[in-house]
């Protein structure tokens, strides 16, 4: 028998003891991850249809919402997880679990394409300090990444800007990279003083290949200043 299976014999047998709602609420979650593990979808959707009854209404219903989040992932509904992982995150958690829930809600945004609304909770996240700062400042890059796809150009502008003004690191590679594209972005929208500001830092930054990349793009700025407007090349 493996050690998941000697988990779940484990726990299926704690069920009958006496304790605490806290304590089984925790043997039921552990329970269900188990199931998980071993991708045992029935056993785990069996567990969770029964607990998100018994626990309505209480502070134990987020990690069932989570963990419905991770099985609706497994059984390819995208959709239906971010639903789960939104209701885990509006649960008003512990901050041990919070930060889980929260990373969660946000990956399944990221891969379902919804950068902005992305954006948005990180705004939430960061005013409630649920995320450390590299944290937040890794997914305002990854989703400022996803909206330039989109060619949303001036929401990705904001959403880089929020990964680099106030209380975020300032000497990281995710800053270093942020500053980069704010340069390149700057730089095209004739924006020039903006653009070699941003590049100037990231030409500062971590990076050697990134510091290359803002040096290359200054020498452009400067070669566009030094353009005359409607001169003609020969």
């Amino acid at each position: 028998m493996s050690l998941l299976d000697q988990a779940s014999v484990v726990y299926f047998r704690a069920q009958g003891l006496a304790l605490s709602d806290e304590d089984k609420a925790d043997l039921y979650s552990r329970r269900t991850e188990v199931y998980l593990l071993q991708k045992n979808l029935a056993a785990a959707n069996r567990v969770l249809c029964y607990v998100q009854n018994i626990y309505k209404d209480t502070e134990y219903l987020g990690e069932f919402d989570y963990l419905a989040g991770k099985l609706n992932e497994l059984q390819g509904k995208k959709k239906e997880a971010l639903a789960h992982y939104a209701k885990a995150t509006a649960a008003s958690p512990v901050p041990a679990k919070i930060k889980v829930y929260a990373e969660a809600r946000l990956r399944m945004l990221a891969s379902l394409g919804q950068y902005a609304e992305g954006v948005d909770f990180l705004a939430r996240a960061r005013q409630k300090q649920w995320l450390g700062a590299e944290s937040l400042q890794g997914w305002y890059r990854e989703f400022g990444d996803g909206l330039i796809g989109q060619e949303k150009v001036k929401a990705a502008i904001a959403a880089y800007l929020s990964g680099v003004n106030g209380d975020m690191p300032k000497e990281t590679k995710a800053a270093q990279q942020i500053h980069l594209q704010l340069g390149d972005l700057f730089r095209k929208a004739r924006e020039m003083e903006k653009g070699r500001g941003h590049l100037q830092k990231a030409q500062a930054g971590p990076d050697e290949l990134l510091r290359k990349k803002a040096k290359s793009t200054l020498n452009q700025i400067e070669i566009d200043l030094g353009k005359k407007p409607g001169r003609v090349a020969r």
